[in-house]
C-alpha cells in the first residue's frame, strides 16, 4: 500500500507540473507558488531516495553507492562528507538506521511544505 501510494504521488505531481507548465502559469505572481513547489518536488526525490534504500535489495545498494559517490564529488573528494550518512558505502546496520530516520523526519518535513506550498498557491 505504501509503495503503490508513492508511486500515485508521483504520477499526480507530475500530472500537476506538466499541467501547470502546459496552461503557462508561472509568471511572477505566482513565484512564491513556484518555488516551494520546486523545494517540494526535490525533497519528494530525496525522501523517495531514502526510502529506496529501506528495501535492501541489490537495487539499494547500487543506489546507496551512486549517492555517496555523488556527494563525494560534490564535496570535491576532500575528506568523506558521505560518512555521516552512508557510513562505509555498504548496506549496513548503521547506515540502515540513520536513512531510516533521514525518511521519516524528511517525510514529515515534506508534509509541511505540502501545507506551505498549497498556502503560496491560494494566496498567489
Amino acid at each position: 500500500m505504501h509503495e503503490r501510494g508513492v508511486d500515485l504521488i508521483f504520477i499526480f505531481s507530475y500530472i500537476h507540473l506538466f499541467r501547470k507548465l502546459y496552461l503557462g502559469v508561472f509568471d511572477s505572481e505566482t513565484e512564491a507558488s513556484w518555488k516551494s513547489g520546486v523545494i517540494l518536488f526535490l525533497l519528494f526525490q530525496v525522501v523517495v531516495f531514502f526510502g529506496l534504500v529501506l528495501c535492501c535489495t541489490h537495487l539499494s545498494e547500487i543506489t546507496l553507492t551512486i549517492a555517496a559517490n555523488v556527494l563525494h564529488t560534490f564535496f570535491d573528494f576532500k575528506g568523506k562528507a558521505y560518512w555521516w550518512f552512508f557510513t562505509d558505502k555498504q548496506l549496513n546496520t548503521d547506515t540502515m538506521v540513520r536513512l531510516a530516520y533521514a525518511h521519516y523526519l524528511s517525510a514529515f518535513y515534506m508534509v509541511f511544505m505540502g501545507v506551505v506550498h498549497g498556502v503560496d498557491i491560494h494566496y498567489d
